[in-house]
């Protein structure tokens, strides 16, 4: 992956900052073998952008765009539910609350999938020596897991985060 970032000034009023762009090869896989066997290879590259103060409240959109560059017999029809935009936003405070948005629309736009992720830190100061989140998160749509790409699901998960 290549990455590009330009340094951002916590000092800085508000506004729209640009925090840099990835490119990337992106490999997915159900890891199994046979006829269950699922995989998708994927070039993407994404700009980001912030809006607010860094030391405070801020706003993060992160579009995707992406081209898939494998061979799509096993899901041949993957790109009418999974397209090929993803929308990523997240607002919060780096040292609080926040609340992330992934969204992603169909190539024909009757189908895609939205994930809603909200993360509040933890601090295990005795045991870990990183960031730790607690982790609420809605799913909804198509396309979650590779096999199952063409079933609109619905789930609730909680748990721990290690980042968000």
């Amino acid at each position: 992956m290549f990455e590009s970032q330009s340094v951002l000034d916590p000092e800085s009023p508000g506004g729209m900052k640009w925090i840099g762009y990835q490119v990337g090869l992106r490999h997915e896989s159900n890891g199994q073998s046979g006829p269950a066997s699922r995989s998708i290879n994927t070039l993407y590259f994404r700009p980001g952008f912030a809006f607010g103060r860094l030391d405070g409240w801020n706003l993060v959109l992160a579009p995707r765009l992406s081209l898939r560059i494998s061979d799509l017999s096993n899901n041949p029809n993957i790109e009418d539910y999974r397209g090929n935009v993803e929308l990523f936003a997240v607002i919060g405070r780096n040292d609080g609350a926040a609340l992330s948005l992934i969204s992603r629309l169909g190539r024909d736009g009757d189908k895609g999938s939205l994930q809603l992720d909200f993360t509040y830190p933890v601090k295990f100061d005795r045991m870990f020596d990183f960031a730790t989140y607690v982790l609420f998160q809605y799913w909804n749509g198509y396309g979650e897991s590779l096999r199952d790409y063409n079933v609109d699901t619905t789930a609730y998960r909680f748990g721990f985060s290690l980042v968000r």
